[in-house]
């Protein structure tokens, strides 16, 4: 079990200017007026040429905001926002793009706020995915055509004016409700008798939302299987188990536990399904051949060549299919025929746009656990329910992930003190509640497995059937 180390100054920065430090005191023009609302207002843009459109961009992106900022936000919107306002005044105006640069962000954020905009345009609008509770007031016949007019003008606006009508639109939109640890507008599932509490591995407490996105809705799952036989073939179940397993975990009683932990914007995790399922058979790269066959090789570095070998993978066979590897929604599980000594798995993001700038789709990485059945490392079961151990310890290292993912597709949105996540919190070397008989802890739609536990908010504890 890995992530990626992710910078998390948002936090910090943004106290440090409510305590009062501050962004820039630099005269801006006021692109609306302070108090103003653009409410409706984009419903007066039509026809109108190139001079006055900027109050027009204004009122649409208004509507966006809460979107803008839960995608390129890792903290609280609500902070950011309050941020932002503590530095109005008569000559000065606050800035999103001075704000990530004065905690350090590494990159172009004139950029990223353009790949937004951009990304938003393709994914978003066109597809018919506008939310209403994250979008307020979308009118698809207005509004549509003027964002369609913005993008088209993108080049022609400068990175400043850019930045202004983003922040000015942050500024003047009502937040919305953040995490609040609650159940969504979803009815929890009832249990007779309630579910077995086992206790944390850590001590730290309950889990607590810190901003940035959590897979709401429905997860979109792909599945991808890196087979080169050649080298090592799969067991004889494994793709099948494993694909099995996807879609009953999309309905199970250890999903339903994710119900609890919502966005910024009041959402949360509902189900899952397998949108799309491929098996590659070509070779591995030369470079990962050559890591796999050395003993001596370092396990750090043959996972730095293999994680560079499967995001490669992933975009290739993402644009074969036409999968989308933008929307947060998506989740691309890759699980190569290819044995690593340093983890069970890894779940990450993927870098797409301008610079690879931009957040992608979320993605969990398997490798071949080459099983001995002694219960080491924390992937390697004793017990095989499917008698297939390679395919029944992917499958357990997959609960495990596919959790983390769903409640922390990109920075720590829901986590402990210790920066612990729904599922390492319940990280065990032995797994929890094994039938003697059927040698697995769950049966769902009359199949058996032996998952991970998560963290259940409510219980204070790890379930493998929640809230």
């Amino acid at each position: 079990m890995r992530r990626k180390t992710r910078l998390r100054k948002w936090a910090l920065v943004v106290a440090l200017l409510l305590m009062g430090l501050t962004l820039f005191n630099g005269h801006v023009p006021t692109i609306m007026a302070k108090g103003g609302t653009a409410k409706g207002a984009s419903a007066n843009c039509v026809g109108q040429t190139s001079a006055p459109l900027a109050p027009c961009y204004q009122s649409l992106l208004v509507k966006f905001s809460n979107k803008f900022l839960a995608d390129i936000v890792n903290v609280d919107p609500t902070l950011v926002r309050s941020a932002l306002k503590s530095k109005q005044g008569a000559n000065r105006q606050p800035s999103l793009a001075l704000l990530a640069g004065s905690m350090g962000y590494p990159g172009d954020f004139y950029a990223l706020e353009r790949q937004e905009l951009t990304t938003v345009a393709a994914n978003y609008v066109d597809q018919g995915k506008v939310d209403p509770l994250v979008v307020k007031g979308y009118n698809a016949a207005v509004d549509k055509p003027l964002y369609d007019r913005l993008i088209k003008q993108l080049p022609s606006i400068s990175n400043q004016n850019l930045d202004q009508l983003i922040t000015g639109a942050i500024l003047a939109t009502q937040p919305v409700t953040p995490g609040t640890g609650q159940v969504c507008n979803v009815r929890p599932p009832i249990y007779n008798p309630p579910p077995q509490v086992d206790p944390a591995s850590d001590s730290t407490g309950d889990l607590s939302f810190h901003g940035d996105h959590v897979i709401d809705g429905k997860a979109n799952i792909y599945l991808i299987f890196w087979v080169n036989s050649s080298f090592l073939p799969a067991s004889p179940k494994y793709m099948s188990l494993v694909e099995q397993f996807v879609k009953d975990m999309g309905q199970s009683p250890l999903y339903s536990n994710l119900l609890q932990y919502d966005d910024s914007s009041a959402h949360c995790p509902t189900n899952a399904q397998v949108a799309g399922t491929f098996v590659d058979t070509r070779p591995f790269p030369a470079n990962v051949l050559a890591s796999q066959k050395n003993p001596k090789a370092d396990p750090k570095v043959v996972h730095s060549v293999d994680d560079q070998a499967i995001r490669q993978e992933i975009a290739g066979v993402a644009a074969q299919h036409r999968w989308n590897t933008q929307d947060y929604h998506n989740v691309f599980a890759i699980l190569p025929i290819l044995s690593e000594n340093l983890s069970c798995g890894v779940h990450d993001w993927l870098h797409v746009g301008a610079k690879g700038l931009q957040k992608g789709s979320p993605f969990v990485y398997i490798p071949y656990i080459r099983s001995k059945g002694q219960g080491q490392p924390w992937c390697d079961l004793a017990q095989s329910p499917n008698n297939d151990h390679f395919a029944d310890d992917a499958i357990y290292a997959l609960s495990y992930m596919l959790m983390a993912t769903v409640a922390v597709p990109y920075a720590d949105s829901w986590s402990d003190a210790n920066h612990m996540d729904v599922a390492s919190k319940c990280m065990s070397s032995i797994p929890p509640q094994i039938n003697v008989k059927t040698k697995g802890n769950v049966t769902w739609r009359g199949h058996t497995y032996i998952v991970a536990e998560g963290y259940d908010n409510l219980r204070h504890g790890c379930v493998l059937e929640g809230p």
